[in-house]
């Protein structure tokens, strides 16, 4: 058990040291922004990448807003109700890109976290952002996928392994909100 243990904690080390800082740096300049101009950040993701985005937009929103006048952040994976009546109702490839086009406007920013970069609701959303002019931003893992190729700027971690992915991202989630605070 303790071979898996640091194997796994070895893993999250070497991909984490070759994280490009300048990509963090990016997201943090387009979060900062956003705000300046009264936007609003919008979040989303599937599976452990949804809860990824809760969690990014509860420390964006809660974290930097006593600094902040706006730091308005919104998850898209939030209101469970919404999404399982989209999915059912329109499709499950639409439960971004339905409430982008509801909510979202241009001087927002949508950001992206997802392991593949390849699930089709995360692609239509990122082409029904692009069509109404919202600059997108993807943090990645497992090499992106179509979805890295299709943002606006991204960060990538250099993984194919998702728990990895997940725990870097989280680390990067806290390294911006030390920055913004």
């Amino acid at each position: 058990m303790t071979k898996i243990f640091s194997h796994h904690i070895e893993n999250v080390v070497q991909a984490l040291k070759i994280v490009k800082v300048e990509e963090i740096e990016r997201l943090c300049d387009k979060l900062v922004d956003t705000w300046n101009r009264n936007g609003t950040v919008y979040v989303c993701g599937n599976g452990g990448s949804a809860a990824l985005a809760q969690h990014f937009a509860v420390d964006l929103f809660k974290g930097v807003r006593g600094n902040k006048p706006n730091a308005r952040t919104v998850s898209l994976v939030d209101n469970i109700p919404l999404l399982t009546a989209i999915s059912n109702d329109i499709s499950y490839s639409e439960v971004f890109s339905f409430q982008i086009e509801g909510l979202v406007s241009k001087q927002d920013l949508l950001v992206f976290i997802s392991g593949s970069g390849n699930s089709t609701n995360v692609l239509t959303a990122i082409s029904k952002a692009h069509s109404k002019e919202v600059y997108t931003f993807g943090i990645f893992g497992l090499g992106g996928g179509l979805a890295s190729r299709m943002v606006n700027d991204r960060i990538e971690i250099l993984t194919d392994d998702m728990q990895v992915f997940e725990d870097i991202s989280s680390v990067i989630i806290h390294a911006l909100l030390k920055k913004l605070i």
